[in-house]
């Protein structure tokens, strides 16, 4: 019933105006190279054909988090992400979408949802095939136990968002959805992809 016309929230028609007039976003994802790589084809819609995503309205980057952290002993498998290369409103994007704009600092009014590290004791009894291995942080130079798991029969990953209670952790796609994946609402908090009437309803 959101954006049907009829003015059911006390600002529903203003707040669908101007979304509206944000551009839109194209997304699609591949996976490449018998896992070893994720491509997540990210930009401004009509711009679907890769030809037409170089230069002048979009880059392509490759995501890491925590950004000054370094993992030895596996090999791991990357996200490179076709973004647009100027901030726009994430408003309207979810998932893991909305994280690698935002993370990337290209939503003009989101911040990034990553905030805790995945550690080795983090997710107890998630993930059957998780292995530990040893992580460095760059900038504080710490050394930590973090965990993988298994991409592909080579290609190891860590992209998951650690929900707030720590118990559990939920794969990039879930965060900022509009459901409550985490079971405490830590996926959603702070996400600006959400809409509240006036009147709370």
């Amino acid at each position: 019933l959101l954006c049907d016309g009829v003015e059911s929230c006390g600002q529903e028609n203003k707040v669908c105006t101007v979304s509206r007039s944000f551009a839109h976003i194209y997304a699609t994802t591949a996976v490449t190279n018998k896992g070893k790589a994720k491509m997540l084809l990210t930009c401004l819609d009509g711009l679907q054909h890769l030809n037409r995503q170089q230069g002048t309205h979009c880059a392509v980057t490759k995501f890491r988090f925590p950004k000054h952290h370094f993992i030895f002993g596996r090999k791991t498998a990357g996200n490179f992400i076709r973004l647009p290369v100027t901030p726009i409103s994430c408003d309207n994007v979810y998932g893991e979408t909305y994280l690698y704009l935002s993370c990337h600092q290209l939503c003009t009014n989101s911040a990034c949802p990553l905030v805790t590290i995945p550690e080795h004791s983090s997710c107890p009894g998630q993930f059957p095939n998780r292995v530990g291995t040893y992580a460095y942080d760059n900038r504080t130079k710490k050394e930590y136990i973090t965990f993988l798991t298994g991409r592909s029969e080579t290609y190891y990953d860590n992209q998951y968002f650690v929900c707030a209670n720590t118990i559990k952790c939920i794969p990039y796609l879930k965060v900022c959805d509009l459901v409550n994946d985490c079971g405490d609402a830590s996926d959603e908090e702070g996400c600006t992809n959400h809409f509240k009437c006036d009147n709370d309803n």
